[in-house]
């Protein structure tokens, strides 16, 4: 992260004094980064990489570019999130405790499966009926391609 740091400042043409002042942060931040990056704040971070007119991204091992995922309004019955690496669906797709006593007639309006197995094997069945799609998608495609030559030709 130094390297980046000197490299931003050099981009912005910016003193560690210059740069601290324009990121709202006290030089002494800046001169920490540079020296000691283990103890630099990602948000302090970012402020320096877009005072240098850049911006972070998060990219996977293909070179793929991360982007957040949308807010999603759904909440359980206590108002609080379901767990993020969880996939949350319907209870109308299925739901796990619609044969247990405790939850007749309290049937939740939003589930999802806790075991790696079942969740697993939903994810697969999700991408199943995706791939089908696009598979019935494309053949359609090449179906209708036709060209259309202009008349008299």
């Amino acid at each position: 992260m130094a390297a980046y740091i000197r490299t931003l400042r050099s981009i912005a043409d910016l003193s560690q004094r210059e740069l601290a002042e324009r990121c709202g942060l006290p030089r002494q931040a800046i001169a920490t980064m540079e020296v000691r990056p283990d103890l630099a704040r990602v948000e302090r971070f970012d402020r320096v990489v877009r005072v240098a007119g850049m911006h972070l991204v998060i990219v996977d091992a293909d070179g793929n570019l991360l982007e957040p995922e949308v807010e999603l309004p759904m909440r359980d019955r206590g108002g609080r999130h379901f767990p993020a690496h969880l996939d949350v669906r319907s209870t109308s797709e299925g739901w796990w405790g619609h044969m247990w006593p405790m939850f007749y007639g309290r049937e939740p309006e939003y589930t999802f499966d806790r075991g790696r197995h079942s969740r697993d094997s939903h994810r697969s069945y999700l991408k199943l009926l995706a791939d089908q799609e696009q598979a019935r998608s494309q053949a359609r495609n090449e179906a209708g391609e036709t060209v259309a030559l202009p008349a008299g030709e």
